[in-house]
């Protein structure tokens, strides 16, 4: 039986480095303020709240650790962080899925400025195609939210923030670099305020050569090209009532490899756009309406001929109101609307459908406990009502530890593709459903911060298209089960000036119910690794970051019947350094897989070698 055996070498390095260390506690509370302790965030709970007061699993990722880490896409932010594993299909700009504590990356709900977005024929996110400039940051929730959102947050939830509209006067940036592969990019941007009107606008390209990314051809540089901008205002109507609008905009153009069979070249558009309108009724409650569109288009094309084209178009509207009550009682109650429509070459026996949901969420608070409780209703045409809920309990401890436990259900509809797709699609299907129990405790001794999470998730009812042996056709079923358990180590601390943060996760994803019952679902690693070093010298800064992560499985079509195969595991490393030219200009440069690690996270697919970019930034 095929199993992944823990690295005794990794488990020893993380948990050293994991370690307290003796410092000064004034020289760590000055620069612990980087850690993302009291951000205020949204997405957890569907209303505005400190990391600190969740109940759930929540990692923020800030402009400035943006910044700071000079990565250039949003699929290797998503990586570098705990318990988030990334299936790449090659260089940039190549098809990226995400997988969040070992559930299926289309157990991922991604929302853009609050409105969901994806593919409703892959029930799959365009990471790749997303500009890290324009991105002001990252919320990402472990853990089912279907109680809250509906359908697809099974793993977890991630909301991306555009640049948000400014709260000062005129303030603009520019970003260029230049590096390897004859890689270009350049954005301008400026945010500000106008009396009771914020705005914030942001233009960004991005070009590149690319490399070779699949080993059996040589000199097949496979280019990318991306083209984005986005818009986001707010304006005060009066103390009491505010409306919003946000744009984003993202055209991209890639070749890829493939066989005089398949498309080798691809054109996209993403779209999402939204409006909001937030009332403060009363003292204690507080109205929001919603509304946006997003749409997912593109054509593939061989030998310049048009191959393929789908457009997935999403519309949704959401209504909320929250309610504090003088017994320190938090109700909110919800209702979504969705509809996805699909236009296609292919023949898709139905190609919309509507989803309504709602939904209501309880927060109490008493002594040192909280409290969280919520159910939904799902009303879909396609399979009917689905029922979700969860409950979570934290405790404070006098000391500053915190411990929490949850317990929630969750569900993943089918997609269009799993019910219609021509040949091969099966309108019989169920939705995936899964629960999840998890266990937390976290705190600080000094300013050294830690916190370790248990978990684990049962998912019934997964969907896999199995090769049919006479038609040698692809066809989905509700044939799989999963049990997924795993625990996340993370710690932040600084020393001798550096800040250094640390996470560790290990998790156990074993497949059940079907002909591979026992072994390890497919593109899950079992441990990962991630160490981010930082320091500031007056004007120059410099940082390192360590990824490490152990073999995995992948299924082999090149036999019949199918098998389960191995992709090893590798150690990369990058470093990075800043220079303040003058107190507006910075000057900085990163060089990625220093040591030019030969790994693959996806079968076939070679990862790039050894890259550098250097850049300016002016920003006053």
């Amino acid at each position: 039986m095929f199993r992944q055996k823990l690295s005794p070498s990794l488990i020893f390095l993380s948990s050293s480095l994991l370690l307290p260390v003796a410092v000064q506690a004034d020289e760590l509370n000055t620069q612990q303020n980087a850690a993302n302790q009291g951000l205020t965030v949204v997405t957890a709970n569907r209303s505005a709240m400190s990391v600190d007061e969740t109940l759930a699993s929540v990692t923020v990722i800030t402009r400035e650790d943006i910044e700071r880490s000079q990565i250039r896409s949003t699929e290797e932010l998503l990586r570098k962080q705990a318990n988030l594993t990334v299936k790449k299909d090659g260089g940039k700009g190549h098809g990226s899925t995400v997988f969040i504590r070992g559930t299926n990356s289309s157990h991922v709900l991604v929302l853009i400025d609050g409105i969901k977005v994806g593919s409703a024929t892959l029930g799959l996110t365009s990471f790749q195609h997303i500009p890290v400039e324009q991105i002001e940051r990252i919320e990402i929730v472990k853990g089912p939210r279907s109680s809250l959102y509906g359908s697809e947050a099974i793993g977890g939830v991630i909301q991306i923030f555009t640049r948000k509209a400014g709260n000062k006067p005129f303030s603009p940036r520019v970003f260029v670099g230049a590096g390897s592969d004859q890689t270009t990019v350049a954005s301008f941007g400026a945010s500000g305020r106008v009396d009771d009107t914020g705005y914030s606008v942001q233009l960004a390209r991005e070009q590149t050569d690319g490399y070779d990314v699949k080993r059996d051809r040589e000199n097949d540089k496979d280019g990318y090209k991306n083209l984005s901008a986005s818009v986001n205002l707010s304006h005060d109507i009066n103390e009491e009532n505010r409306v919003t609008f946000n744009y984003l905009r993202v055209s991209n153009d890639l070749d890829f490899d493939a066989n005089n069979q398949y498309a080798n070249h691809s054109k996209g558009v993403n779209e999402v756009i939204g409006a909001g309108f937030t009332s403060q009724v009363t003292g204690n409650w507080e109205t929001r309406i919603n509304v946006g569109r997003s749409t997912d288009t593109i054509d593939s094309y061989k030998s310049s001929v048009l191959d393929s084209k789908f457009k997935n178009i999403r519309n949704t509207a959401s209504w909320i109101n929250t309610l504090d009550t003088t017994f320190d009682t938090l109700f909110m109650a919800g209702v979504d609307y969705q509809r996805d429509k699909v236009k296609s070459q292919t023949n898709y026996e139905k190609d919309s459908r509507i989803n309504v949901g709602y939904f209501l969420q309880a927060q109490h608070a008493l002594g040192n406990s909280a409290f969280e409780a919520s159910v939904r209703l799902d009303d879909n045409q396609q399979f009917g009502s689905h029922y979700t809920g969860s409950a979570a309990w934290g405790y404070s401890f006098d000391n500053g530890t915190r411990f929490h436990t949850s317990y929630g259900s969750a569900f993943k509809a089918p997609t269009f593709n799993d019910l219609y797709y021509t040949p091969g699609g099966n309108p019989k299907l169920d939705p995936e459903t899964s629960k999840t129990l998890e266990i937390g405790l976290a705190g600080a001794i000094e300013a050294f911060n830690w916190s370790i999470t248990w978990f684990q998730t049962h998912v019934d009812d997964l969907i896999q298209w199995d090769l049919d042996p006479v038609t040698y056709n692809f066809t989905p079923d509700n044939v799989d089960k999963a049990r997924i358990k795993g625990v996340e180590l993370a710690a932040d601390t600084v020393f001798f000036d550096w800040v250094i943060k640390a996470d560790l996760s290990l998790i156990d994803p074993e497949n059940r119910g079907s002909r591979f019952d026992g072994e390890d679902l497919i593109y899950r690693p079992s441990q990962s690794f991630t160490l981010n070093m930082d320091r500031d010298f007056d004007k120059f800064s410099t940082g390192l970051t360590l990824v490490a992560q152990n073999e995995q499985s992948y299924e082999d079509y090149s036999v019949w019947p199918s098998e389960l195969d191995t992709i090893e595991g590798f150690v990369t490393v990058d470093l990075r350094a800043g220079y303040k030219l003058t107190n507006d200009i910075t000057l900085q440069t990163k060089v990625e897989n220093l040591f030019e690690a030969d790994y693959e996270t996806s079968k076939d697919f070679r990862q790039p070698g050894l890259t550098y970019l250097v850049s300016l930034t002016y920003q006053p």
